[in-house]
C-alpha cells in the first residue's frame, strides 16, 4: 500500500510540472487507457502515477477554466459597477476600519448563478453590521483575481486559487448595500462574545495589549495582531504558536480523549458493561478537535491536522500498531484527496516535516534517555525534540522565508510546554463556556492572559539577543550541513572521518559553483536588469558582479503593505545582495517613492539619490546613518562597477511633479538603458532638443503608457529594441493605453507590460540581450501562472 501511495503522489507532484492543464478529454482518454492496460505488467506500475497525474489536474481543471464556463465576461467585469447577492463565508472581524472577508455570489446583476462563485471584497467603514453565515445585497466592483507575479516573494493570486476564490473587489458606498438574512455562524458568534467581554469597561485588568492572542488561540483569528506583536514572534520563532494547527490540534485532542477517559470511569456499572464503551474516548476526542476545527475556520493547516489525528485514532479504533510511515502516507493521500492544491502550499511540507522531526526525536530520546529519571527524562525530550524540529526544518525556512531566528530554539523550549498545558487549552475551555456563562469564561480568559503575559515577558527578555540570519551562500550551507550531519551521525553509517569528508563535499561544492558563475559574469562584463511587478508603480534593479542599485521602491499602502518589504527586500536576499550601492527616486508619489522609508529603516542602502524637498523626507538617510544622500541634476555622472550612470534632467533640484521625474540614462560598451520616470512629452521634446544621447536599446516606458507621453517623436529618437510598461492589472487608467501600444508597434519595438508577463529580466552581455519573464521562463509550470 506504501508503494501505491507514493506513486499516487509523486504522479501528482508530476503534474505541477506541465506548463498547462490538458483538456478533461485527454486527462479522462489517458486515465481510461492505463486501467484498460492494467493487465499488462509494465502498464500496472505506472498506473498509480497515472491516476495522482490525472487526479490532481482533472479536480483543478474546473477553478482554472472557470470563466470559460461561466456566463460572466470577465473582460468587461471591472468596466461597471454589479449589484450581487449571496452569503459571507468567512469570519467578518473588527480588527481596522475596512472589513475583509469571502462570499458567495449567487446572484449578480439581478441574475441567479447555476454555479455560484466566490469573490474576496473589502467593504470600508461599513454602515451596518455583519458576520459570517449573513446573506447580503451589495453593490462591488469586481475584476478577476490577480497578484504580483515576482521571483522570491508571496503569490496572491495563487492564494486566491487556493482558497476557491476566482474574483476580488470592493464594496461601492450604496443605499443598495443592506443585510437581507441575518443567520451568523457559530464561529461569527464566538468573536463577537469574546470581543464584547474583553473590551468591556468592568475587564480593565486585562491587558489590552495580550487579548490578540486570546483572539488567535481561541478562533484562530490573527487580525488583531499588530505589527510589533508579529515582530516579537518573527524574531523569536514563535509565530507558529498563533496559527492553530496540529500542536494545538492534536493537544485538544488528547485533553478530549483524556476527558471520555474520565467519563468512563464516573458512568454506572450497567452502561459499564457495554462492549463499545470503549470507543467513546475516541468519540469524545474527534468531536472536540472537530469543533476546534471549525472555530479556527477549517483553515489548510488546521484541516491537514484533523485528518491526522482522525487517521492515528481510526488506527487505534481498529487496534492496528500505528507506525510513522503508513500513518503519514494515508493521511497525506487524504489531504491531497480533500485539497490537491495543498502540494504548492509550503507549509504542508514544513507540517510533515515537523511531524517526522517529532517522531524522529522522540524515538532517539526513548533510547538516550531510557535510564534517567522521569522528570529529567520528560524535560530532556522536550530539549531533543525542539532541537531535532529545529535544526530539520532549518533549511526549509530558511529557503522559503530568506530568515532564520537564532533564538528560536530558547524560545520554544520554554514556550511551547507552557502554553499547551496552560493558555491554549483553557482558552478554548473558556470559549465553550462563553454561551453558558460569561463570569466564568472571564475568568478562564484571565487565567489565561496571565500565562501569556509570562511567555510574553519572557520573549521580551530574550529578544535583544535575537539577531535574524539572511539569506546567504553560507547560511545556506550551515543549515543544510547540521541536519545531514546530525542525521548521518545518529543512524550510525558513518564514522568520525566519512562524516568530516560529507561536511567538506557539501561545503566546497555550491562554494565552488558560486564562484565559478561569480568568475564567469566577471569575464564576459555581463549585468543585469530586473523589473519588477509592483502594479501601478515602479521598481527596478540593476545588477553586476554581486552589487546591486535601485531605481524607485513602488508604492506603499495605509495597512502597512510596502512593495519595498514583500518583493523588492526578498529578492535583494534571493540574490545574496546585502546592500543596495545606489537607491534612485525619480520623484516623490507615493507609486514611485512609497518603499523608500522601509529601505533605509533596514539600513539597505549606502546613496540615496533623491530630489526630495519635504523637510521629513529630505533627513530620511540622516536619521537612519546609513545612507549618504545627493540630488539628481542634469549633467552629473556616476560611475559603477564599469557602468556609466548619467543623469538627464531635471536642471534643479525639484521632485515633487511627473515632469521633474530624474531622467537616468545607464550605458556600458555595447548596452545602453533609458529610465525616465513619469515625464510627459513636454520633457521628451526638451531632452530631444538638447541633443543628448538617448538611443538605447532597452526602454522603461515613460508614466507607465499614459496618454501624455511616449511621443512618437520621442520612441524615434530613442529607437529601443524592446520597452517596459510597468502598469498595474485592469487599472483605472487604462495604461498602457491603446494608441500609446500602437506607437511602438508601429517602431517595431518589442513591448513587456508587468501585468501580463509579471516580472521581466534582461541579462546583457557582449552576445547580446536575453530576455525573460515570470510567467514564460522563470515560473513556467500552471500553477505560478493562473
Amino acid at each position: 500500500m506504501e508503494r501505491w501511495l507514493l506513486k499516487i503522489l509523486f504522479g501528482a507532484l508530476l503534474a505541477l510540472l506541465l506548463p498547462e492543464i490538458p483538456d478533461a478529454f485527454y486527462l479522462l482518454t489517458l486515465l481510461l487507457s492505463c486501467f484498460c492496460l492494467c493487465f499488462f505488467p509494465f502498464v500496472r506500475k505506472f498506473f498509480p502515477i497515472t491516476l495522482g497525474f490525472c487526479y490532481l489536474l482533472l479536480s483543478v481543471q474546473p477553478l482554472i477554466n472557470w470563466h470559460q464556463q461561466s456566463p460572466i465576461e470577465l473582460e468587461s467585469l471591472h468596466l461597471k459597477p454589479h449589484p450581487i447577492e449571496g452569503d459571507v463565508m468567512s469570519l467578518v472581524t473588527h480588527s481596522e476600519q475596512t472589513r475583509r472577508f469571502n462570499f458567495r455570489v449567487m446572484r449578480i446583476d439581478n441574475v441567479e448563478l447555476e454555479q455560484p462563485f466566490i469573490v474576496r471584497l473589502s467593504f470600508r467603514a461599513p454602515a451596518f453590521s455583519f458576520g459570517q453565515g449573513d446573506s447580503l445585497k451589495l453593490l462591488v466592483k469586481l475584476k478577476p483575481a490577480h497578484g504580483f507575479a515576482n521571483v522570491g516573494s508571496f503569490s496572491y493570486r495563487r492564494w486566491l486559487h487556493s482558497h476557491r476564490i476566482v474574483v476580488s473587489g470592493y464594496v461601492k458606498t450604496s443605499n443598495l448595500n443592506s443585510v437581507t438574512h441575518a443567520t451568523p455562524s457559530i464561529r461569527q458568534q464566538a468573536y463577537w462574545n469574546i470581543l464584547s467581554l474583553l473590551s468591556q469597561s468592568e475587564t480593565a485588568a486585562i491587558d489590552q495589549h495580550l487579548t490578540p492572542y486570546i483572539f488567535a488561540l481561541a478562533i484562530g483569528d490573527k487580525s488583531h495582531l499588530d505589527e510589533q506583536h508579529w515582530q516579537l514572534l518573527k524574531q523569536t520563532g514563535t509565530q507558529h504558536l498563533m496559527a492553530i494547527s496540529g500542536l494545538h490540534l492534536s493537544l485538544i485532542a488528547t485533553l478530549g480523549f483524556l476527558l471520555g477517559k474520565a467519563v468512563v470511569y464516573i458512568l454506572p456499572v450497567p452502561i459499564l458493561q457495554s462492549s463499545k464503551l470503549y470507543l467513546l474516548p475516541f468519540i469524545i476526542s474527534l468531536l472536540i478537535a472537530c469543533f476546534y476545527a471549525y472555530l479556527a475556520g477549517f483553515s489548510m493547516s488546521t484541516i491537514r491536522a484533523l485528518v491526522m489525528i482522525c487517521v492515528y485514532l481510526a488506527l487505534r479504533i481498529w487496534a492496528i500498531k500505528v507506525q510513522i510511515i503508513p500513518w503519514l502516507l494515508i493521511s497525506v493521500f487524504i489531504i491531497f484527496l480533500i485539497e490537491p492544491l495543498s502540494l504548492i502550499d509550503i507549509s504542508f511540507y514544513l507540517s510533515m516535516l515537523a511531524v517526522i522531526a517529532i517522531f524522529y526525536g522522540l524515538f532517539y530520546s526513548r533510547a538516550l534517555l531510557a535510564k534517567y529519571p522521569k522528570l529529567t527524562k520528560w524535560l530532556l525530550s522536550i530539549l531533543t525534540i525542539q532541537f531535532f524540529v529545529s535544526t530539520m526544518l532549518a533549511p526549509v525556512n530558511l529557503l522559503t522565508f530568506s530568515q532564520l531566528p537564532t533564538i528560536s530554539m530558547l524560545a520554544n523550549i520554554v514556550a511551547i510546554p507552557f502554553l499547551s498545558t496552560t493558555s491554549i487549552p483553557i482558552t478554548l475551555l473558556a470559549t465553550l463556556l462563553l454561551p453558558l456563562s460569561q463570569e466564568a469564561a472571564l475568568y478562564l480568559y484571565q487565567v489565561a492572559i496571565w500565562g501569556l503575559q509570562f511567555i510574553v515577558t519572557y520573549l521580551h527578555l530574550i529578544q535583544p539577543y535575537a539577531t535574524m540570519v539572511d539569506l546567504s551562500v553560507s547560511s545556506i550551507l550551515l543549515a543544510i550541513l547540521l541536519p545531514v550531519l546530525v542525521a548521518t551521525g545518529l543512524t550510525r553509517f558513518f564514522n568520525a572521518k566519512q562524516l568530516c569528508s560529507i561536511a567538506c563535499v557539501l561545503i566546497l561544492c555550491p562554494l565552488l559553483f558560486r564562484f565559478y558563475s561569480s568568475e564567469k559574469d566577471k569575464k564576459q562584463q555581463q549585468w543585469q536588469l530586473t523589473v519588477f511587478d509592483v502594479g501601478h508603480g515602479l521598481a527596478v534593479m540593476i545588477e553586476k558582479q554581486g552589487r546591486a542599485i535601485l531605481v524607485d521602491t513602488g508604492a506603499a499602502f495605509p495597512s502597512g503593505f510596502t512593495f519595498s518589504q514583500n518583493i523588492v527586500h526578498p529578492y535583494i536576499r534571493a540574490r545574496f545582495i546585502e546592500q543596495l550601492d545606489y537607491l534612485f527616486i525619480s520623484h516623490s508619489d507615493n507609486d514611485h517613492s512609497g518603499g523608500m522609508r522601509y529601505l533605509l529603516m533596514q539600513s539597505l542602502v549606502s546613496n540615496l539619490v533623491a530630489n526630495i524637498n519635504d523637510d521629513t523626507s529630505k533627513n530620511l538617510a540622516n536619521n537612519f546613518h546609513q545612507a549618504k544622500q545627493h540630488y539628481c541634476i542634469a549633467g552629473r555622472l556616476i560611475e559603477w562597477q564599469g557602468l556609466s550612470i548619467e543623469m538627464l534632467s531635471p536642471d534643479k533640484v525639484i521632485g515633487e511633479e511627473n515632469d521633474h521625474s530624474c531622467v537616468l540614462r545607464i550605458s556600458s560598451n555595447n548596452h545602453v538603458v533609458l529610465l525616465p520616470g513619469d515625464i510627459s512629452a513636454k520633457i521628451e521634446r526638451n531632452l530631444i532638443a538638447s541633443h543628448l544621447t538617448l538611443a538605447s536599446d532597452i526602454l522603461i516606458a515613460p508614466h507607465h503608457g499614459s496618454k501624455t507621453s511616449s511621443s512618437i517623436e520621442f520612441l524615434s529618437t530613442v529607437n529601443p529594441t524592446y520597452a517596459v510598461f510597468s502598469s498595474g492589472f485592469l487599472n483605472r487608467w487604462n495604461m498602457p493605453v491603446v494608441h500609446v501600444q500602437q506607437n511602438y508597434q508601429l517602431l517595431n519595438i518589442k513591448t513587456y507590460t508587468t501585468s501580463d508577463a509579471g516580472l521581466v529580466r534582461f541579462k546583457l552581455n557582449d552576445d547580446g540581450i536575453t530576455v525573460e519573464n515570470y510567467h514564460q521562463h522563470l515560473m513556467p509550470f500552471w500553477p505560478w501562472r493562473n
